[in-house]
């Protein structure tokens, strides 16, 4: 079975037209469409398929390593920024709005998500208000659960499967609530590749603003090694690429890869 990193973003900005004062520049949470395009174009120039959400149990993908991508949150940028760029690209991803944010000055309105479906993109859900559901009580996370995707579901038109985490805690009543709701994955966040894609829980890595690179190095080639069936030394001198800059194939990932 093939392993799966996924990517997580939340808020993107074109940091080529937005001031420099702007708050959102100081966000953790946002990250410069410069970077966004600079870490995307490095995950394709080493040879790994970028895939949907979806995909990763087909045929096709199960001896290989692949990353897929998410944007949470339900920010304007999803619609104005993102979706227009992975067109460009020829890629896709997976949208995770919260409820409370669409049709605000800052959220995606219904027809920007309409929009993501029509374009071939995947609408989860990231429930109603976006709090910590291990932290209310078990009817309020129910609802949140299963209103959030009934709502989505008749304002799109199409069915809802995947549900992410909006703090990224999870627990086991939500992980029983979330299936019992009819989801089929539920997304956290951690910095972990997925090696069980049949699970009902899945990782992922949020990249944002402050986000030390190495570290998503370190899961790439961790990725790639864990299906190289060639001699190490090969493999990764077949991937060199300078897209990702320094630290990707130095001497301490080298010799440190089998401790991962």
């Amino acid at each position: 079975m093939g392993n799966v990193l996924i990517l997580n973003y939340h808020r993107i900005i074109d940091d080529e037209r937005e001031c420099v004062g702007d708050s959102s520049l100081t966000d953790k949470q946002t990250v410069k469409k410069s970077d966004l395009i600079h870490q995307l174009n490095s995950i394709q120039a080493a040879g790994i398929p970028i895939i949907e959400l979806d995909q990763w149990n087909k045929a096709g993908f199960h001896d290989q390593f692949a990353v897929a991508l998410t944007f949470s949150g339900g920010y304007k940028s999803d619609s104005e920024i993102v979706l227009p760029l992975l067109k460009s690209l020829g890629l896709t991803a997976t949208f995770f709005p919260t409820l409370s944010i669409i049709d605000t000055e800052d959220g995606v309105s219904w027809k920007d998500l309409k929009s993501l479906i029509d374009n071939g993109m995947e609408v989860g859900s990231q429930g109603v208000s976006g709090q910590n559901l291990r932290r209310i009580s078990k009817s309020a996370c129910q609802l949140e659960l299963e209103l959030s995707k009934r709502i989505i579901e008749n304002n799109l038109g199409k069915k809802v499967v995947f549900f992410a985490s909006s703090t990224g805690n999870y627990n086991r009543r939500l992980l029983q609530l979330a299936y019992n709701a009819g989801y089929q994955k539920v997304l956290t966040n951690r910095a972990k590749i997925n090696t069980n894609t049949l699970t009902l829980l899945q990782h992922r890595f949020t990249v944002k603003a402050n986000t030390n690179i190495s570290t998503l190095e370190k899961l790439i080639v961790k990725g790639l090694l864990s299906h190289s069936k060639r001699p190490l030394y090969a493999k990764l001198s077949s991937l060199l690429s300078v897209e990702f800059g320094i630290g990707i194939f130095n001497k301490e990932y080298i010799n440190g890869y089998s401790r991962w």
